[in-house]
């Protein structure tokens, strides 16, 4: 303090009836006022500090220069409290770490690793280049035999075979009575036993004559296109019919 200015340090608590304040909240604020502290006099805020923060005065009362650090602020507890140091005059220099006494030592190990050397050196080229044999010959490709026939070989026959007759195949073996050896010697396929001299072919056991083959069903001829079967007519499709119904013997509904 100097006989004609004081110095005011305060920490600026936002609670309570101070709650609303919107300068320095929860900072330490250092102001300046004349007067000597006996009357009356304007003030004047030269600093703001949070935690860390700090500010000098030089020659302060003619004792040197005055510096204050704010070390750390709580307000996590009630009351909260600002921490600060204030240091007048020649400010000691920060404590030096001393060396230690030796350095410390780092053992050698006992053997040097050994590496030992190859049996040979690693042959730097190929002895021999790879070959690679040509190919042989190209590949053939067979020419077919033939070019394929376009069109069938025969033309289709229009109309069948000749019907099958009805007479069965005529027989040069013996008949029936005649004289035989065994039954492949009669057309009936019988002979009878006893003495060689008397046998004789026996009728056949079943009927003489094959029955007759079932004729082939007669073609049938589309109707024409752009017309249709009447009634009863010969159909193969419901198309052909004009009613649209072919039924299952052939005939138009």
């Amino acid at each position: 303090i100097t006989p004609s200015t004081d110095y005011y340090v305060s920490f600026n608590r936002s609670v309570g009836n101070n709650s609303g304040t919107r300068e320095a909240a929860n900072q330490v604020t250092i102001q300046r006022m004349g007067g000597g502290g006996t009357s009356y006099a304007e003030s004047e805020l030269l600093a703001k500090l949070s935690a860390s923060g700090s500010y000098s005065i030089p020659d302060f009362d003619g004792v040197g220069e005055l510096t204050l650090t704010v070390n750390a602020i709580n307000t996590s507890i009630s009351p909260g409290y600002a921490d600060i140091t204030v240091n007048v005059g020649v400010i000691t220099s920060p404590p030096t770490t001393a060396p230690p006494t030796t350095p410390p030592t780092t053992a050698t190990p006992t053997n040097s690793p050994t590496t030992g050397s190859p049996t040979s050196s690693p042959t730097p080229f190929p002895t021999i280049s790879p070959t690679v044999p040509p190919p042989t010959s190209s590949p053939t490709t067979a020419s077919p035999t033939s070019p394929p026939t376009p069109f069938p070989t025969n033309s289709p026959t229009p109309a069948p075979t000749p019907a099958p007759t009805n007479e069965p195949t005529p027989c040069n073996l013996a008949k029936v009575d005649e004289s035989c050896s065994g039954g492949a010697d009669c057309c009936s396929g019988a002979c009878t036993g006893g003495k060689p001299a008397s046998r004789v072919c026996l009728p056949p056991s079943g009927p003489t004559n094959p029955p007759a083959p079932t004729p082939p069903p007669a073609p049938t001829t589309a109707s024409p296109v752009g017309s249709c079967l009447n009634k009863n007519g010969s159909c193969a499709f419901n198309s052909d019919c004009c009613s649209g119904n072919c039924k299952n013997n052939g005939r138009c509904a």
